[in-house]
């Protein structure tokens, strides 16, 4: 059976409209426990040490930062079992489309993270089922463009750890194989704007789901299953 019929699966984080729970507390050196026991992939999951041991499902965020640790609880949620709705990567888009659209929704940086994220439930409608927060999704693509992200300064809910392994992977999700031009830096953002951004989190990270892994599934379809939410930052388009 050929590659193109048979996708290899990924679990991800899609960086679009999906979430689940919520944390109560941001407090630093805590360890990462979801609230549902046992993840997707806990039999090959591995513990890193110095972020699953010190940093909690909530990361760091200013006291009484609602909204940041909301969305850290958010992206940290491991818990959605359903059987995942199917999309294509243009429906991610379309998603975005319709946060872009709702009415006094402020997002677009760590300063205006929503604090009440019901308008982001149940925003569209696919195959007959309501997709939005909550939802668990499925897309086959193409993995582009794998790297680190953060390395340098961390962000909040990786609770601001230096380094490649503490930190998430980004990605780009194509419907279709794209070569980017790593030689012109605006010409590869452009390419890049178009597409969907995906990410893979550090907690508990296997040892087979790093960069490394990942740059040799290039021209090779992957079946992409985890949670969509909006972050504080447009996702897509990313430009």
């Amino acid at each position: 059976m050929s590659s193109k019929s048979n996708p290899r699966s990924v679990l991800i984080t899609f960086v679009l409209l999906i979430a689940g729970v919520i944390g109560a507390s941001c407090q630093p050196d805590t360890p990462f426990v979801t609230p549902c026991g046992a993840m997707p992939f806990q039999s090959i999951a591995v513990e890193h040490k110095g972020v699953d041991d010190v940093c909690g499902i909530d990361g760091v965020t200013s006291p009484g930062d609602v909204g940041n640790i909301q969305q850290n609880a958010i992206k940290n949620n491991f818990c959605l079992k359903s059987d995942p709705v199917q999309l294509k990567p243009q429906d991610l888009i379309t998603l975005q489309k319709k946060v872009d659209a709702l009415q006094d929704f402020k997002f677009g940086s760590g300063r205006s993270v929503p604090k009440d994220r019901t308008p982001l439930h149940d925003i569209a409608t696919f195959s007959g089922t309501s997709v939005g927060e909550g939802v668990l999704v499925q897309v086959v693509g193409y993995m582009v463009d794998p790297h680190y992200s953060d390395v340098k300064a961390g962000e909040g809910v990786n609770c601001k750890k230096h380094g490649n392994e503490p930190n998430d992977i980004h990605f780009s999700i194509a419907s279709k194989w794209i070569e980017i031009d790593d030689s012109n830096s605006k010409a590869k953002q452009a390419q890049l704007c178009k597409l969907v951004t995906g990410e893979i989190s550090p907690h508990c990270r296997p040892e087979i789901r790093e960069v490394s892994d990942f740059i040799k599934l290039e021209r090779i379809p992957l079946r992409l299953t985890g949670n969509s939410f909006s972050m504080q930052a447009r996702a897509v388009p990313s430009g």
